[in-house]
């Protein structure tokens, strides 16, 4: 009997130590996501864009595409890290860990936890609940459909290329659009496809793409001269694809799903997108409606 006090004494001071002088957080709160690790990553790595009122600032200090986001939170007197976990599910589902920290009072704030006696928990519960609120928000303007396997056609195009971060893609593909279209009226030259956005490059960390934004145009006798205007054959690929309904601006929320499902799976994909636009956004409509398939080129 004396043995079994003695190791629950032994137990209790172990855990004492743990939770005062090893844990490195305060509070934990997690949930799940019915949407793709990527697109979570960039919303939550966003957050100071769509922060309430009752937060002043909110800094992201580190990231780790597309899993980690680590963040500092000033509201008032208070200065809280947000450390966020974000772990892939499926292709399309996540579950999001939020590890909070009050920078302010690390061994104060063990000791009052438990108790909550100044709201720091529900302080803590209700901020990671409007970042979760505004992401169901979110996914209310588009639509991520199954993964599956086709054959793109090969494609003449003429194109011009475009830097920008994936939050402007979608605007940087309309201020450029007349440098092509214009070129096609003047020749009087009809498309023979879909306009599509062939990825060049990204800068994960970063967030900044290269791309071309393309227009299949008749296959022309003589490679024309053009000051803005390149022109090539992109050849015919296996690719996996998915059809994504939405806003062109968030379109690229369909890469993380086609990566992860294929890292899912073990199928070896170009990790640069393409996306094939099925509308015209000047139509206007329910954006719902709008269709792209995005694809990403399966590797020999």
């Amino acid at each position: 009997m004396k043995r079994l006090g003695l190791l629950v004494l032994f137990i209790l001071v172990g855990l004492t130590v743990w939770y005062l002088f090893v844990k490195d957080y305060h509070y934990r709160v997690r949930f799940e996501s019915r949407q793709p690790a990527g697109v979570l990553f960039y919303h939550i790595s966003d957050w100071n864009a769509y922060r309430g009122d009752a937060i002043d600032s909110v800094l992201t200090i580190s990231s780790r595409p597309f899993n980690r986001v680590t963040q500092k939170v000033y509201s008032g007197d208070s200065y809280t890290s947000f450390d966020w976990s974000i772990e892939a599910l499926t292709d399309s589902t996540s579950l999001v860990t939020a590890y909070i920290t009050d920078e302010l009072n690390l061994l104060g704030r063990k000791l009052k936890v438990p108790f909550d006696t100044d709201g720091f928990v529900k302080r803590s519960v209700k901020d990671v609940e409007s970042v979760a609120t505004m992401m169901r928000v979110n996914a209310e303007n588009f639509r991520l459909n199954p993964v599956y396997d086709t054959i793109i056609p090969a494609q003449f195009c003429a194109f011009v290329s475009v830097q920008s971060n994936l939050n402007t893609k979608a605007s940087s593909m309309m201020y450029r659009i007349g440098d092509v279209m214009s070129w096609v009226n003047e020749q009087e030259i009809e498309l023979a496809g879909d306009p599509f956005l062939q990825v060049s490059s990204w800068d994960v960390e970063r967030g900044i793409i290269n791309y071309d934004f393309c227009f299949p145009i008749p296959v022309q006798g003589s490679i024309p001269q053009h000051p803005v205007l390149n022109f090539k054959t992109v050849p015919e690929s296996k690719v996996l694809a998915t059809t994504y309904n939405g806003n062109y601006r968030l379109s690229h929320y369909a890469w993380f799903q086609l990566r992860e499902y294929a890292r899912r799976k073990g199928i070896k994909v170009d990790s640069l997108p393409v996306e094939h636009f099925l509308n015209d956004p000047h139509a206007g409509g329910n954006s719902l409606e709008w269709k792209a398939v995005v694809t990403l080129p399966y590797l020999p």
